[in-house]
């Protein structure tokens, strides 16, 4: 089934029934403000697809931004990080913030659910 994410968001409850092997969500990149209160059609989509597999695409860079990459990991695995106040007492808020240890323990964390390809 392809459709919309605001389809997706009008027709949440249809897709929680459903017992998905694996949803795929391309432009990912528009769920990285889950977290906000006024992104209703992301955080409904979260809510609609939570405990299934998910793969998310997006070809648009994250602007170097550890908070946009905390909520798409989240939004995959709500545990890989815990909440967003630990997230950030951890890694900082800001990718210059961040040392050398504990980017190392990001990369290692995110490994498993993150692959990242170039455009070269």
């Amino acid at each position: 089934m392809i459709i919309s994410h605001t389809y997706a968001r009008n027709k949440a409850q249809e897709i929680q029934r459903i017992p998905w092997d694996l949803i795929v969500i391309d432009e990912a990149h528009r769920l990285r403000n889950v977290y906000k209160k006024s992104n209703k059609v992301c955080r409904v989509i979260r809510e609609a697809t939570a405990g299934f597999p998910k793969l998310l695409l997006t070809a648009t860079p994250l602007q170097n931004s550890l908070m946009e990459l905390y909520r798409l990991m989240s939004f995959i695995d709500p545990y890989l990080f815990g909440d967003e106040i630990i997230f950030r007492k951890q890694f900082g808020s800001g990718s210059r913030e961040i040392s050398k240890s504990n980017l190392e323990d990001l990369k290692e964390r995110i490994a498993p659910v993150c692959h990242r390809t170039l455009r070269r």
